[in-house]
């Protein structure tokens, strides 16, 4: 069923064109992506924490984030990260992990595409299903905001589906487990397909493997891995999210059941009105109530994101709506498979498509990003300098430049460590002001015994 017919490019020289689009996807996504970091626009939060534990992985260290100050399992018990850190073997480079996000999103893409010849779509209207989600603007927002596993998570809850509507049952387990290796809440998402599995789409075994291995998965990495993580911490770090619905979690799922009305009062906002908006507007062609049953599966992501107290969890900008990405896409193919009067042409779709791109896309970041690289050939030299043995305090946009090392931490967030150099962008100091003074930077020099040793515009090393 899955096996392409070797003579079909051949025979059709419009077999050739998927292939096209999901090459040129691939370049353009990681173009984009290596370009942001190559223009030091990526950020220590996320990318310079996931780069530091890989590379400490591949080089058989303990993955001891000194940004996040614990064990890289104690932060979302992200397994994935261990077989990740073999291509770090081969070549230690950040631009691994980008060039494996942007891979993960393109196979989603491909797979959409096989989902939709699965329904009995036609070729060229399941070639207009995968551009929909190329097109959708979280796919390329989520390619270019620094690296997050939920992104290889995208494929995977894609295949999942595609095996189990074929009934290949080794697949499907592969399936499960790559995204229960992504991160401890895809558990929920996970139990969650497995109900929809069995309920909606006749998949008993499918769906009782999934919600089993989903809840079980959850379960171990809150409880177990993540608090036991060498320096991890509790799950409870999370908890001032959703503080107001209980001070701990078990008080949490105590108000959700003599409480309800605390969680209507929160789901029931224009804020949360406005996210559902924008999660459905790029394919509002395809929001016929027939076709939601899907959204089972997207029931604990929703629920995360609308519940939550921070407002970047319902944008279409970071990695938090990724995990419903693939059941939005799932109602495309279920909306062209069972097609209602009024389903809009192809030219209009993929118009449709190409608008939201333009309006949600934040593609328009890059000409905000060119306008600051008057700090990028000083920022390099600079880095030259630094020895890789160095303990270093660096400002935000440039740790994830300098994190194969045991010892990074972002400048604001520095503690009592010796550090050995600490590297300023004095124009742009992110996520404390825009500029930082000079008796701040002497006041550095003092607190860490260290001496000025590099000074070009904007940019300042000090050096033990």
């Amino acid at each position: 069923m899955f096996k392409s017919n070797p003579n079909e490019a051949k025979n059709d020289p419009a077999a050739s064109i998927p292939w096209r689009i999901l090459a040129i996807a691939g370049i353009i996504g990681f173009g984009f992506s290596g370009m942001r970091h190559f223009m030091m626009q990526s950020e220590a939060w996320d990318l310079g924490i996931f780069d530091q534990a890989v590379y400490l992985i591949s080089q058989g260290q303990t993955p001891f984030s000194t940004l996040l100050r614990f064990h890289i399992l104690g932060d979302h018990a992200a397994v994935i990260f261990y077989p990740i850190a073999l291509l770090y073997k081969i070549y230690p480079s950040v631009y691994w992990l980008l060039l494996i996000q942007t891979i993960a999103l393109v196979i989603g893409g491909w797979i959409v595409r096989e989902l939709a010849l699965q329904a009995k779509i036609t070729p060229k209207w399941a070639t207009l299903l995968m551009g929909v989600y190329l097109l959708y603007p979280l796919t390329f927002n989520a390619n270019i905001a620094d690296f997050h596993p939920e992104t290889i998570a995208v494929p995977a809850f894609l295949g999942a589906v595609w095996f189990a509507r074929a009934q290949r049952l080794w697949q499907f387990c592969i399936c499960v487990a790559i995204i229960l290796s992504c991160r401890d809440a895809l558990g929920l998402s996970v139990a969650a397909m497995g109900i929809w599995l069995w309920l909606c789409e006749d998949r008993r075994v499918y769906g009782a493997i999934a919600l089993l291995a989903g809840i079980s998965w959850f379960v171990i990495a809150t409880q177990v891995i993540i608090p036991s993580a060498e320096g991890g911490v509790s799950i409870d770090r999370f908890l001032f999210r959703y503080a107001h619905l209980g001070k701990s979690y078990s008080e949490i799922a105590k108000n959700l059941i003599f409480n309800p009305l605390l969680f209507l009062k929160t789901l029931f906002t224009f804020r949360n009105f406005e996210y559902i908006i924008l999660i459905f507007a790029p394919i509002v062609w395809a929001s016929h109530p027939r076709n939601w049953l899907p959204l089972v599966a997207a029931v604990p992501t929703l629920a995360m994101n609308m519940l939550s107290q921070e407002d970047g969890q319902r944008t279409l900008t970071d990695q938090y709506a990724l995990p419903l990405l693939p059941f939005l896409m799932l109602i495309a193919i279920a909306t062209v498979a069972n097609p209602p009067k009024w389903l809009p042409s192809r030219r209009a779709i993929l118009a449709w498509s190409i608008v939201g791109l333009f309006i949600l896309g934040k593609y328009g970041y890059f000409t905000f990003y060119i306008r600051r690289m008057d700090t990028w050939a000083a920022s390099r030299a600079a880095i030259a300098l630094i020895r890789e043995d160095d303990r270093v305090l660096a400002d935000a946009r440039l740790v994830p430049h300098l994190s194969h090392r045991k010892v990074i931490e972002q400048l604001g967030r520095q503690q009592s460590e010796p550090y050995d150099a600490v590297l300023i962008n004095a124009k742009r100091v992110w996520a404390v002001r825009r500029a930082m003074s000079e008796a701040e930077i002497q006041q550095l020099q003092q607190t860490y015994g260290l001496k000025q040793v590099f000074a070009q515009d904007g940019i300042v090393l000090l050096h033990r």
